[in-house]
């Protein structure tokens, strides 16, 4: 198996699990490549706006983009 699919299946797991406990999940993800050599953050807040993100989400994703974040590994506890 893959680390690609193995991820994926975390992934999933992990979205799953938290719905069958009526937690609430959520998952972001950008995968373009050379995004954040290329782009400006103000330019992916404003892309997200204009394709009608709601402004509490693109106040989220823009405090995301701007702050070093530590992300655990997929099997850490939660």
């Amino acid at each position: 198996m893959s680390t690609e699919t193995a991820l994926f299946f975390q992934v999933v797991h992990r979205l799953e699990k938290s719905l069958n406990h009526k937690e609430i999940a959520l998952g972001a993800f950008l995968d373009i490549e050379g995004a954040f050599d290329n782009t400006s953050f103000s330019a992916i807040i404003t892309a997200a706006r204009e394709c009608g993100l709601e402004e509490t989400c693109c106040r989220w994703v823009r405090s995301c983009l701007r702050a070093d974040w530590y992300i655990p590994p997929l099997w850490a506890a939660v």
